[in-house]
């Protein structure tokens, strides 16, 4: 477990990172306010493999206040792609509008 407590301008008063040592990923972090209250716990439930590195596949957010979650779901990747294959505005809002 790897404990880090970020700068005066954050929000989060601790951080508890759980990180296999085999490959290096984190697959539990929990985020606490300044008063060491829970907040939020980022879970890694399912991993992927490409080009000798572990990914995550399927992770969860989960709101320890409100008992919500949101999930992230890896569906496709592509690494190594040259820089004029991602433009700048693929990084916008409205590009992900646009093509979801």
């Amino acid at each position: 477990m790897i404990e880090s407590k970020p700068g005066a301008s954050s929000s989060y008063g601790r951080i508890l990172a759980t990180v296999r040592r085999a490959d290096h990923l984190p697959t539990r972090v929990e985020y606490y306010d300044k008063k060491d209250v829970l907040l939020k716990v980022l879970e890694v439930k399912e991993t992927l493999e490409d080009g000798g590195r572990t990914y995550p596949r399927l992770s969860v957010m989960r709101n320890a206040q409100k008992g919500t979650e949101t999930r992230l779901e890896v569906l496709e990747q592509q690494l190594n792609l040259p820089a004029d294959q991602l433009p700048d505005e693929m990084f916008t809002a409205a590009w992900m509008e646009r093509n979801p």
